[in-house]
Parts: structure tokens; C-alpha cells; sequence
């Protein structure tokens, strides 16, 4: 249903609410409107100019029948369209994706904060408009421009008035091209969420702001089958934070759900990861993704922060495949460490991954990356992955950039895909770093909890034969 066609019905839906229709919306028995009396006759008209006498005429609306009034929200035009541009994709009516509340109208911005019900939501909005490590919007590709987050930083300055004669035209939302309608194939298996036997996974209204939930699946398809292209499919946009999908060695587990463990990151391989934000994959031409053996393993991580009692969830991975074997298998590479110690109270702390000349020389002669996708968790603030090698022609060491996310946001984690590949030379050397602050009275290790942390960076690679080690520098 397209932007305008919903506004035209949330307008319908108020205007039979004034005329006393109630919830639903009854049809007018035009015979009745009138009660137990006749209708009065119309008034008969002028005879100069046709007005109906006896009143003087209404003045004419700029609504139409087919654009009935467009119903104020209280929040003057600018400030809406901001809103709508920049957080209403998961702050909608219906928030989505673990995001809390609404942000549509003036009264949903005037309630009490749930992270502070001592402050209005429009207040705890500057906090957030501000926090240069967890902004919101999320940074990285997706920050918000400055012009528009004066906007909203004035407009709250000035006192957050309200425009109740504001009128404004329906904006466009932005939304993601991502799922499996909008892959250029149709997808032949999916790995979704579920309850073991068939329906989907209840998930619960209590404690489930940072439930991760794994479920397992035998391999579907033939040996030699390769996958082409991958989208999510996102059943409960409300409570759905990420997906990521993992290609075990050995055979299934119970199918799930069970309780997923950072093993799941240690020995098995990064096959799909999705949030929001994110796209889907499609494979170069040249490359198929190696569904070989094994089984697979769905992690969920879902927020159901704002506790809906109603949630029954199959969301997943759909992935196209092809019998017929592409030029080059493609494959995963971990980058990055687990040796991590962040020291109380620390900020800008580095920790680094090291992808050494001694691992990378026995690689094939160029190694192409087709997707990047770097995970920390809550304390994280920034990651990067850099290649250097020595160029002849430059006389010493050249330093390319892999990957670069300077505003880390645990919230917007998602993959970046590189087109063109991004390539990797037989000898090169690869460094991931992290970046932590730490406002804890405590270390901050390695662990699968939102409250540990990780430095990781999962790669879809192209020819994965010849590379052995599938996480090269990443110590187990």
C-alpha cells in the first residue's frame, strides 16, 4: 500500500470518528440521517446566480474526493518531514525492528521516555541527536545530515510547540529494497524460524529486549549446489533485530529453538547476516556460494522491548541456488580476535587482529571480497579492517582500506558489500582494529552476551579453495 493511499485512509478513518461512527466504520443509512422527521426540502436557488439562498456559501476546500484533508499530527511541516526521512522506517506507527515507540506524531513525542519516565521522549530525542558514539539515526553510511538535525534540535529548543493547523502532505518514508521480492531470482529454499514442529517461534513479552534464539537445519540441498543470491525474509518487523545464518561442519542439532552459543562464531562458517538497513546479496557471476556438507544454523536476535504478547515469528534466510557449478567457490573468512580486555573506565581503547604475510602467502594469487560484515556489541565505537603489502612501483608499503565504519552502531549492525570485490593479494598483510570505550567498573572481554564484546569481521570471499584456515588471525 503506497504512502498516500495510507493517508487517505487514516483521514477516512478520523473523519467517520467524528461523525460518530465509532471503531468501525459503519455504512450511513442516508434514509435514516434525518431521524424520525422528513428531510427538509433544498433550498431552492438564487435567481441571479444560482447560490443556494438563505446562507452564505462555504469556502472551498483545497481537498478533493479523491485527497480528503490531509489530518494535522500536531508537529509543524518541517519537523514532520525530518522524522519521516530519517526515523520513521522503524519509529512508524507500528514501530519495527525492537524500536520502542512511534515517533508520527506531536503526542507521541510529548509521552514519557521509557528509558526515563521523568523526561518526554522529545527531550531524551537530544540526548540521542547528540551521542556522537550511538547516535540516532545510526551513523556510518546512514547519518543523518546536519541541516535536519537542526531542524529538530531547534524546533525542541524553541520548546517543542505544537502546530495543530499544520496540514501537511504525506512524505515518504524510506524503505528497504531488501527481501525476497526484490531479488532478480525465485528463491528454491529458505532457513526460517520456528518451533521445531512446523509453526513459528513465540516469542516472549518479557525479557526478550536482547534475546538471541538458534535453530537448526539439515543441509537441503544435493551435493555441488551453489548459492546465487540471498534475502531476508522478515516476518515481525517489531521485534526482529538481526540474522545471521552459519554452515555447521557436522550434522543438525535438535532443530530449535535453543539457546545460541559463541561457539556458533568460533567453529562454524559465516554463511548470511541481515539487519536493518541492509540489502540483499547477489553473488557475482562469476561465484557461487559453496553449500557443500554440513548442516546450518539460523541465529535470531530479536527486542521485544516494547513487549507485544502476540509475536509468533518465522523469520529467516531465502537463498536462490544453481546445480550448475559457477567458475570460482565462494566462501567465509574471519578477521579480527578474541583476545580482548578493554580495562575499566577506558575510551578510544584499541584492540587489533592480525591476518599475517606467513598465512596470506599461501592463499591463491588474488582473493575477492564480496561482502563484509564487522561485528562488535554494545561498547564497540568503531572498526576497520586494512591491507598492506609492499609496491614496487611505490617504492615500499602501500595501505589499502577493506572496510571502515568510524561511528560503530551495534543497533544498525549490518554487511557491506564491495562492488567491485574487493581484492586481496597473495602475501598481503590484513589488520583489523577495534575501538571500545569502557564505562564499567570492570574489564570488558570476549563473549556471545550484548554485554561482553567481539571483534570480528565475517567476509564472503572468492576462491575460497586453497585457503584453509577460514579464520586467519582470529585465535581459538
Amino acid at each position: 500500500m503506497g504512502t498516500s493511499t495510507r493517508s487517505r485512509l487514516g483521514a477516512l478513518a478520523l473523519i467517520l470518528g467524528l461523525l460518530g461512527c465509532g471503531g468501525a466504520a459503519h455504512p450511513v443509512d442516508v434514509l435514516d440521517a434525518c431521524g424520525p422527521t422528513a428531510c427538509p426540502d433544498p433550498l431552492p436557488p438564487d435567481d441571479d446566480d444560482g447560490e443556494t439562498t438563505g446562507m452564505d456559501p462555504m469556502p472551498a476546500s483545497d481537498a478533493t474526493d479523491d485527497e480528503p484533508a490531509v489530518p494535522s499530527t500536531g508537529l509543524p511541516c518541517d519537523v514532520l518531514d525530518v522524522l519521516q526521512r530519517e526515523c520513521q522506517s522503524c519509529h512508524g506507527e507500528m514501530p519495527k525492528f525492537g524500536a520502542p515507540m512511534p515517533l508520527t506524531s506531536y503526542s507521541d513525542l510529548m509521552v514519557p521516555a521509557l528509558s526515563d519516565p521523568s523526561r518526554g521522549v522529545h527531550d531524551v530525542m537530544v540526548d540521542r541527536l547528540l551521542d556522537e558514539a550511538s547516535p540516532m539515526p545510526p551513523g556510518g553510511e546512514s547519518e543523518m545530515d546536519p541541516a535536519d538535525r537542526q531542524v529538530l534540535l531547534d524546533w525542541i529548543d524553541a520548546g517543542a510547540p505544537e502546530d495543530p493547523e499544520s496540514s501537511c502532505a504525506a512524505g515518504e518514508v524510506p524503505q528497504d529494497q531488501a527481501g525476497p521480492e526484490h531479488l532478480p531470482c525465485e528463491p528454491d529454499i529458505e532457513f526460517l524460524a520456528g518451533d521445531g514442529s512446523g509453526n513459528g517461534y513465540e516469542v516472549p513479552s518479557v525479557g526478550a529486549d536482547d534475546l538471541y534464539v538458534c535453530f537448526a537445519f539439515d543441509n537441503p540441498v544435493e551435493a555441488g549446489t551453489q548459492g546465487t543470491a540471498w534475502a531476508p525474509v522478515v516476518d515481525d518487523e517489531r521485534v526482529v533485530h538481526h540474522m545471521v545464518l552459519y554452515k555447521a561442519l557436522g550434522p543438525a542439532l535438535a532443530p530449535g529453538p535453543y539457546p545460541c552459543s559463541f561457539i556458533d562464531q568460533l567453529a562454524h562458517r559465516f554463511v548470511a547476516v541481515w539487519a536493518p538497513g541492509a540489502d540483499n546479496l547477489v553473488m557475482p557471476e562469476e561465484a557461487g556460494l559453496d553449500l557443500d556438507g554440513g548442516s546450518y544454523i539460523l541465529q535470531m536476535h530479536y527486542n521485544n522491548s516494547a513487549g507485544h504478547e502476540d509475536v509468533v515469528d518465522r523469520s529467516g534466510i531465502a537463498m536462490c541456488t544453481t546445480d550448475e557449478p559457477r567458475q570460482y567457490r565462494a566462501g567465509s573468512l574471519t578477521l579480527g580476535t578474541f583476545l580482548i580486555g578493554v580495562p575499566p573506565g577506558a575510551e578510544d581503547f584499541p584492540v587489533y587482529g592480525r591476518c599475517g604475510v606467513e598465512r596470506t602467502v599461501l592463499w591463491p594469487e588474488t582473493v575477492n571480497v564480496a561482502l563484509a560484515y564487522p561485528h562488535m556489541h554494545l561498547n564497540g565505537r568503531a572498526i576497520s579492517t586494512k591491507v598492506k603489502r609492499f609496491d614496487p612501483s611505490e617504492g615500499g608499503i602501500v595501505e589499502e582500506t577493506l572496510l571502515d565504519v568510524p561511528n560503530f552502531d551495534w543497533n544498525f549492525a549490518k554487511g557491506y558489500q564491495e562492488d567491485p570485490p574487493f581484492q586481496i593479494h597473495r602475501g598481503d598483510e590484513i589488520i583489523t582494529k577495534c575501538v571500545y570505550d569502557n564505562p564499567h567498573p570492570y574489564p570488558l572481554l570476549f563473549g556471545e552476551q550484548t554485554n561482553a564484546e567481539m571483534c570480528l569481521n565475517f567476509m564472503l570471499v572468492y576462491p575460497i579453495d586453497g585457503i584453509l584456515e577460514w579464520n586467519c588471525g582470529v585465535v581459538i
